[in-house]
């Protein structure tokens, strides 16, 4: 998940006895049967982090016991394809609404988006501070986000090579219009490049 989300203050975060994780949830208002959950043991902030550039936004949950695979509940691989030419795919959330801007939906929600050059996000100059080497920008296909609400969230492509879907980035910002400070879907997304990180992850996941 994005280090950013369970950032309390600069340099502090929420303890993992202070989380509680659901999977298989689509619907934010209430319960559904085939939600399971699970308690925190372990919090595991990338060291690099930093809350201002959001640098190496990233981080590992470890679960207190393993979850159960169903047709609700599946893992994801990560992203290994040496073919980067699928650059069109799907982040899901519980992010504003772009067209209202005031309603939380009920229901998860999908926003394709397409990843686009480093050259065309960092023409937007407030962009040119918050792209690094561990970064990707990406823009709505649709016009339906990611929007307020849906930072942190996954951005999973399908290799059409393997039929498989990766989990290729993770939502870092979303740039929001200075008037109404929602989500501008005019301008770029800028997320964690999780294939930069390959070596952290596993050595923070067999440590």
């Amino acid at each position: 998940m994005a280090g950013h989300c369970i950032q309390e203050s600069k340099g502090s975060f929420i303890l993992a006895h202070e989380l509680i994780l659901f999977f298989g949830k689509t619907k934010l208002s209430s319960w559904e049967d085939h939600i399971q959950t699970r308690e925190v043991s372990q919090v595991l902030v990338h060291p690099q982090f930093d809350h201002f550039s959001l640098t190496s936004d990233l981080a590992i949950l470890k679960f207190s016991k393993p979850i159960e695979f169903s047709a609700r509940v599946a893992p994801i691989c990560l992203w290994t394809p040496a073919d980067t030419s699928a650059r069109v795919g799907m982040v899901v959330g519980w992010g504003l609404n772009p067209k209202t801007q005031n309603l939380v939906p009920n229901l998860l929600r999908p926003a394709i988006v397409q990843l686009i050059p480093w050259e065309l996000c960092v023409q937007d100059r407030e962009m040119f501070y918050i792209t690094s080497a561990g970064t990707l920008c990406a823009i709505s296909v649709d016009g339906t986000g990611p929007c307020n609400g849906d930072s942190g969230a996954g951005l999973v492509i399908l290799d059409p090579n393997s039929n498989t879907w990766y989990l290729r980035a993770l939502v870092s910002l979303a740039m929001v219009d200075n008037n109404t400070q929602r989500c501008d879907l005019n301008r770029s997304v800028v997320l964690t490049n999780i294939s930069k990180f390959q070596i952290w992850i596993q050595e923070t996941l067999t440590n």
